[in-house]
């Protein structure tokens, strides 16, 4: 690896673990510190703080939305659970590291929350694709949900595959850390499919606006 070239990565690496600790408000002098360069070395490489945001969020979904892409595209006359796990075993794929894990699932955490406007119009962008995919899929299988209900089932389902990777809430009398990466998998694919395609959300909303 060139000089240049491993500037560049250690620059990378110290922004995500930065962002993985404060989001995207995150210090650039915390990020010069830790890869051992100056400002001007992150100016060079990434031309401004929004650029470097912009690269590492590509770094992180590239390669996790072509794998989702590409198991969706191979599925045929499939169920909700099908495409459940071509959308959720990818990360475990991708991020079978435990170390590597641990910070990009936290930026996906924080990114999934992220007040800042900008970094969320980043993460979005770089996400559109893969989410405009997998709704249709779920809409044709799901037809009887509203699209504001669909989202809303597909964004939590997110949040708990993102949740079981990094494991932010580790309850004290339960046993999941144990738990193989397919045996994770298996359970998020059977609770997301069931929480998908019940009838709850919609029988709610039935009676709420009866009540009116």
């Amino acid at each position: 690896m060139s000089k240049r070239k491993d500037k560049k990565e250690r620059i990378l690496k110290a922004a995500e673990q930065a962002f993985a600790h404060e989001g995207s408000n995150f210090s650039l002098r915390t990020v010069t510190e830790m890869a051992e360069v100056n400002v001007a070395a992150v100016n060079y490489y990434f031309g401004s703080k929004s650029q470097l945001i912009e690269e590492l969020v590509e770094g992180i979904s590239g390669e996790l939305n072509k794998e989702q892409l590409r198991r969706l595209s191979e599925l045929d006359q499939c169920q909700v659970s099908d495409i459940v796990e071509a959308f959720t075993t990818p990360f475990f794929l991708l991020y079978s590291n435990k170390a590597d894990r641990k910070v990009k699932t936290a930026i996906l955490g924080r990114l999934l929350i992220d007040t800042q406007a900008e970094t969320r119009e980043t993460f979005y962008q770089n996400t559109r694709e893969i989410d405009a995919a997998y709704l249709e899929a779920l809409k044709k299988r799901l037809p009887e949900l509203s699209e504001e209900e669909l989202y809303w089932r597909y964004r939590n389902m997110i949040g708990l595959i993102i949740h079981n990777l990094g494991k932010f809430i580790d309850l004290p009398d339960g046993n999941s850390s144990s738990l193989s990466d397919r045996e994770l998998i298996s359970r998020i694919v059977g609770f997301c499919s069931a929480g998908l395609s019940s009838s709850s959300g919609n029988d709610f909303k039935s009676m709420e606006n009866n009540r009116h």
